[in-house]
């Protein structure tokens, strides 16, 4: 497979002199890059793994071959190098046809909710996990928790029953609450699985309820009541928007900002830049969906203030027949503008349980942009596999500020790995939704496999 150098702000990630000692290193026998220096004490693998390995690694992009100890990598790169690590207990698996990639994290979507419709209580939050690790998600974001399910996540994280990792976003309206509870809001730290990652903002409502926050009217359609001209409205008004962002910086919480209408992502860019956002704050703050982000200047704004956009491309298929009815012409095509995204670290997300969790199918929408009727949406957004793939890992675990730890298969970083039964990369992009998960792995630990 080719290596394809995705770069951000403009500055390809590998420069020259990089480029060259990687391959310098690569000539060697990766030894250095595997984490094996024959100077070093060489650590013994539990298992390893050997076939088509894509890393999402910027200096390794790909490997033959992974070994994993105590639940953490321990080598990555060739076969030979890596088998340095074999030791007369180690688990060998060759994945044959298989593909290797980091495990997938999903930025926004309703883990409780999700549980609610399970059934509630302790065995649906194991029955839930269960579904997303079925489909490849090592790490869970619950977008909008509020505080009553957050002491009975509290509950299951304390009795030992998360097994994926779960990051609870907490909802604004809740966030004293969730402090006098004695939640840290700006912990990166993980207590049995479970930490609070950032406070939630409700901007504006979903496009197709024509409740999004629009600059020009709906084109084809009145609004929800008959309104005349109607261009959706924001729950905040500038000032409002600003004292509720201020609070939670004040905090030094991450701010998870639900914005769709490209009016709605105007009024969270500008007070996240009134109370002082910009490139070096480092803050990743998200705005979640931004269906309809102005891909030619406020693409450009959020990549000079370090604000990161998170898509779920499934609502193209789901609702892109509902945007051409009512916002109608250029705008409606332009929804989920991934591609114009190219340059700072998007992710992808599901909002499960109102669409899918397959990674097959998140992908298909993302590089298809058909509509249920099957109308594409603007052509040149279609995003690469590759892209999307880095998306669900390494970009969303920088967006949760986890990308020291998870995101790429590289050593010293958690062993949280899936295996597809095939390579989507080299794929007819029409036939993504046909892709399998057949393994995930945790820590080093088998949580899902597929059974023939």
């Amino acid at each position: 497979m080719p290596l394809s150098f995705r770069c951000y702000s403009g500055i390809p990630r590998l420069m020259p002199l990089v480029l060259a000692t990687v391959l310098a290193l690569l000539l060697s026998g990766c030894d250095k890059l595997s984490g094996s220096d024959a100077s070093a004490s060489i650590e013994m693998a539990d298992t390893i793994y050997t076939g088509t390995i894509i890393t999402m690694d910027d200096i390794v992009k790909s490997a033959e071959a992974v070994a994993v100890a105590d639940g953490r990598i321990v080598a990555v790169g060739n076969r030979a190098a890596v088998m340095k690590h074999k030791q007369a207990g180690t688990r060998m698996v060759e994945l044959g046809e298989q593909l290797m990639l980091p495990g997938f994290i999903d930025v926004h979507s309703h883990f409780m909710q999700a549980v609610i419709d399970a059934g509630g209580g302790m065995a649906a939050i194991q029955a839930v996990q269960e579904t997303y690790a079925a489909n490849g998600y090592t790490t869970i974001t619950e977008g909008s928790l509020q505080v009553e399910a957050y002491r009975t996540l509290r509950q299951a994280a304390g009795s030992g029953l998360l097994f994926l990792d779960v990051v609870g976003v907490a909802r604004f309206e809740d966030m004293q609450a969730f402090r006098k509870e004695g939640v840290d809001l700006a912990s990166r730290d993980y207590t049995n699985r479970l930490r609070i990652g950032g406070i939630k903002l409700v901007i504006d409502g979903s496009p197709a309820e024509k409740q999004a926050y629009l600059s020009l009217p709906l084109l084809l359609a009145d609004g929800p009541d008959g309104e005349k001209s109607w261009r959706g409205e924001a729950r905040y008004n500038a000032d409002e928007l600003d004292k509720a962002v201020r609070s939670i910086i004040q905090q030094g919480a991450q701010v998870f900002a639900e914005a769709h209408g490209d009016s709605a992502i105007g009024l969270i860019v500008g007070s996240l830049a009134v109370n002082g956002v910009n490139l070096e704050s480092d803050r990743r703050d998200v705005v979640v969906h931004a269906s309809f982000l102005r891909g030619s200047d406020q693409m450009r704004e959020l990549e000079r203030m370090g604000v990161v956009p998170s898509f779920c491309t499934n609502r193209i298929y789901q609702e892109g027949d509902v945007y051409m009815q009512t916002i109608g012409g250029k705008r409606a095509i332009k929804a989920q503008p991934v591609k114009s995204a190219y340059y700072v670290k998007f992710s992808l997300h599901t909002d499960y349980p109102e669409t899918s969790l397959e990674p097959g199918y998140l992908l298909w929408t993302a590089a298809n942009r058909l509509t249920q009727s099957g109308q594409m949406l603007e052509q040149w957004q279609k995003l690469d596999v590759l892209s999307g793939l880095h998306a669900m890992s390494m970009d969303a675990a920088w967006q949760l500020h986890e990308d020291q730890h998870k995101g790429s298969i590289t050593v010293g970083k958690q062993a949280d790995l899936v295996i597809l039964d095939r390579n989507p990369v080299d794929m007819d992009p029409t036939a993504l939704r046909d892709v399998r998960v057949m393994e995930t792995i945790k820590a080093g630990k088998t949580v899902y496999q597929r059974k023939e």
